[in-house]
């Protein structure tokens, strides 16, 4: 999600039923944390791999958005010593104080948690931080901050926007060491369909166990250690008494006692997931190889075009092996210069290519697809086929029945699928702020029949009744000229747009407008 990139262009270019949580007394005096030692929890047991776990990696797939929320749940409710949480939007919704207060019962048992937030979206979330930093095994770090806390946030944005438009966009979350999360999902609503009535991210994350998530482990300490991480002490002023806290702690608690009432907590009980660690038998899909790769936290204070910090090398790497087949996944693609030319290269081995991205309607970023549509041209004359998500769904996928309450659905998985070999998935974007703005992390996963799963699942759902497939076509009879147009299939009949279909007219102008401007690097 970007909606506070928009903001930020904006004013750059236009001036943009469980226990009760126990009390405790609030303290400021901690100690800082390293990397914990690690030694094996009982709880890994109920996870079945088909190898050995100090030898290989294995994955469980998070494509159903209750299973990847359940998930979360699940290895905070077990987790025994500590608890890893870095991401990028931490919201305050429904599914985040769910997250919040388990975090709480884990901190209770003892249990060391530290969260690492992106401090862009924490605006208004000064004082619910102080609260929950305040439990003696909570510690909290805000990534890049903004000094400026309430008033004059923005304009500081816009004075330093050359370091704080640069920001912490990865999304991993790290369980005693032996399991980690990672892949699109920030925490939020939009993230695992709490509320169906408004957007609903279609997004992607992996469950990680065996020999790679002690590298997951060691990136968030590398960037829990760095100097751009502050404790939130040394940036928000905000004070409490205990009072207060008690009085926060109850809140959080009947927060938690209404989410069991809620639809989403009903679909927890009733997801595969769920039922899997009930019976304590949760199947894996083992890898021959995993590695992780990801940028440096200095990223964000480095020169863009330094690529000793970036990961962008892995993606290349992984596209250089392409023999069979590449499908690229991304909710704001804009391919570089380089992307294009290695797009090009596959194609020249005539090597199929296709590449799935939001509509105009479906994108919650209309700015990015100012700076994409400038490329379906080039992409559809290089022989790749393009798909763009409906921002409704014409027919309901079988084995996706909840998905019949959608009411709007955009497109947030970030996936490189390479022949049936090599699986690429993590936070990135394929565009230019992933590329040299932000730091990112992905996972390489290889030799895995997660992969031929991933395909399996993306295959009957890959048509125009759920996509818009692009096409170059005549709209006149003889004529050589051919138009851009949107192939789709409405109540059983084939369907052509010669415009982005369904999007509307403010999204209309806000693209023409935002294709005006030059923040094609910003995107």
């Amino acid at each position: 999600m970007r909606t506070p990139y928009l903001k930020m262009i904006l004013f750059l270019f236009l001036f943009t039923g469980c226990q009760n949580i126990q009390q405790h007394t609030p303290t400021q005096s901690k100690t800082e944390t390293t990397l914990l030692p690690v030694k094996k929890p009982s709880w890994t047991q109920n996870f079945k791999s088909p190898v050995s776990l100090k030898s290989h990696s294995s994955f469980y797939s998070l494509e159903n958005p209750v299973d990847a929320f359940a998930a979360r749940l699940y290895l905070i409710d077990q987790a025994t010593t500590s608890i890893d949480v870095q991401y990028y939007i931490y919201k305050n919704d429904l599914t985040a104080n769910e997250f919040t207060y388990r975090l709480l019962q884990a901190a209770n048992r003892g249990v060391k948690v530290r969260m690492l937030i992106d401090d862009l979206t924490t605006t208004g979330k000064d004082k619910d931080i102080v609260m929950l930093a305040n439990h003696p095994n909570i510690e909290i770090k805000l990534f890049n901050p903004n000094r400026f806390r309430a008033l004059f946030r923005a304009a500081a944005l816009l004075l330093d926007i050359g370091r704080l438009g640069k920001r912490m966009h990865n999304k991993t979350f790290t369980v005693d060491g032996y399991a980690a999360i990672l892949g699109g999902r920030n925490i939020g609503d939009e993230y695992f369909a709490a509320n169906m009535n408004e957007v609903v991210f279609l997004d992607y994350d992996i469950l990680a166990l065996g020999k790679v998530v002690p590298e997951v482990y060691k990136e968030f300490d590398i960037y829990w250690n760095s100097p751009l991480s502050v404790d939130y002490r040394k940036v928000i002023n905000e004070t409490i008494n205990h009072s207060d806290y008690e009085k926060s702690m109850v809140h959080i608690d009947a927060l938690h006692q209404a989410f069991l009432k809620t639809p989403l907590a009903h679909h927890i009980q009733k997801c595969t997931f769920h039922k899997e660690a009930k019976r304590g038998d949760i199947p894996l899909y083992a890898s021959r190889e995993a590695s992780l790769y990801f940028d440096l936290p200095r990223k964000v204070v480095s020169d863009p075009n330094d690529s000793r910090t970036h990961l962008s090398s892995s993606i290349k790497g992984a596209l250089d092996g392409v023999n069979h087949e590449l499908i690229l996944i991304s909710p704001y693609f804009i391919p570089s210069p380089q992307m294009m030319q290695n797009l090009k290269k596959i194609r020249a081995r005539n090597i199929p290519i296709t590449v799935i991205t939001n509509s105009m309607a479906s994108t919650d970023v209309p700015m990015v697809y100012s700076g994409y549509q400038n490329y379906i041209r080039p992409l559809l004359e290089m022989g790749i086929t393009l798909y763009e998500l409906k921002p409704y769904l014409d027919q309901i996928p079988k084995n996706r029945k909840e998905a019949k309450k959608f009411e709007h659905i955009s497109l947030h998985t970030k996936m490189i699928i390479v022949d049936d070999k090599q699986l690429l998935v993590g936070s990135a974007n394929m565009d230019p702020r992933s590329d040299k703005l932000n730091t990112e992390v992905l996972m390489l996963i290889k030799g895995s029949a997660l992969i031929s799963h991933l395909k399996h699942e993306l295959k009957p759902v890959l048509t125009t009744d759920y996509f818009y497939r692009l096409r170059l076509l005549a709209t006149k009879k003889g004529s050589a000229k051919k138009h851009i147009v949107w192939e789709s299939r409405e109540k059983g009949k084939k369907k052509y747009y010669i415009k982005a279909p369904k999007a509307g007219v403010g999204k209309r102008i806000g693209v023409g407008l935002f294709s005006l401007l030059p923040i094609e690097g910003y995107l």
